[in-house]
């Protein structure tokens, strides 16, 4: 898989201008409340200013709140809105194909995923095993994983960090908007959660799946309100809040918008090409190690075998 890379843009482009390698980006959580659609929200809008043209698969048939507000835009911005439904009904089995349809056709697809639909979700990638097909395709597959940080959505991410054997790459993002404490530190000791995000100190690796974990920014409720009543994209809805004179609560969407545009690209630009990167260095290391082994075995011989970066040595073994 590869990291987005930005290419040359025209003279005549706004330098913002982006352009990345076939992408599809799940957005879930598997958990009603935790703040996904906001996630997918801002997710196309970054895309939208970016002026990076997507696909929006809209699967959250019942609020459907990333569709309505961002479907239908033109001129470098949303020229695809599809709506499908994740289901365990035999007759709509094969309505999330359109998602890796739009990959190839599109570049660039987001899709907003429902809560509690993981089964529908996991049957259809197992039925056309969606990882392998992607990897044939070039196409780079993530899931974004929104979490509230209550034990139950940490349940709910170990089991999908666990989906398709583990070869789903995981982006996980903890969403302060839902935080009833000060921090997320409290999870830095939970065995469940280390499990995920590794422990240098107990010598716990993070899952091999695991892209990043990032915070994601507060945005007021009677700001987000406003802006959910009348459709309007954050941009929009500074615009709406000084045309009203709402000077304060312009500066709170317009503060709020900067800092999650801030995290979305530090993923963008930082974390997908380290995440690729460490998994070329074990692809590398793996084949290394596996030519080793055949040449070993061709000349009857024991050779020792370099150990995969960033694993544990083995322990000698006395007779």
């Amino acid at each position: 898989m590869n990291p987005p890379v930005a290419q040359p843009v025209p003279s005549e482009a706004p330098a913002s201008t982006i352009s990345v390698p076939s992408q599809i980006h799940l957005v879930g959580g598997r958990k009603g409340g935790v703040g996904k659609t906001f996630l997918s929200r801002h997710l196309a809008e970054y895309l939208t200013q970016k002026q990076q043209q997507f696909s929006l698969v809209e699967a959250d048939i019942t609020i459907g709140d990333v569709g309505r507000v961002y479907g239908g835009f033109e001129g470098g911005k949303i020229t695809d809105a599809v709506t499908i439904s994740l289901s365990d009904d035999p007759r709509k089995y094969s309505e999330p194909d359109v998602i890796f349809q739009q990959a190839v056709e599109k570049q660039c697809v987001l899709v907003n995923l429902p809560a509690e639909t993981n089964s529908a979700l996991a049957r259809w990638m197992h039925s056309v095993n969606l990882v392998q097909l992607c990897q044939d395709q070039n196409i780079d597959l993530y899931h974004w994983f929104v979490t509230d940080g209550c034990y139950a959505s940490i349940r709910l991410l170990a089991e999908s960090i666990e989906m398709l054997d583990g070869k789903l790459p995981h982006i996980v993002v903890r969403n302060e908007g839902r935080l009833n404490s000060k921090s997320f530190a409290y999870l830095e000791r939970e065995p469940l959660y280390q499990k995920i995000s590794g422990n240098p100190e107990l010598k716990i690796d993070a899952a091999a799946n695991l892209v990043c974990i990032r915070d994601f920014p507060v945005l007021g409720s009677e700001e987000q309100f406003y802006l959910d009543k009348h459709n309007l994209t954050y941009e929009a809805g500074v615009e709406a809040f000084m045309t009203e004179r709402r000077w304060i609560e312009a500066q709170r969407v317009k503060t709020f918008a900067e800092r999650a545009t801030e995290v979305i690209n530090q993923i963008f630009t930082l974390d997908l090409p380290a995440f690729h990167a460490k998994q070329l260095e074990a692809s590398t290391a793996n084949k290394l190690s596996t030519g080793a082994k055949r040449k070993s075995k061709e000349k009857g011989e024991s050779v020792a075998i370099p150990p995969t970066p960033g694993a544990e040595p083995e322990s000698p073994t006395f007779s």
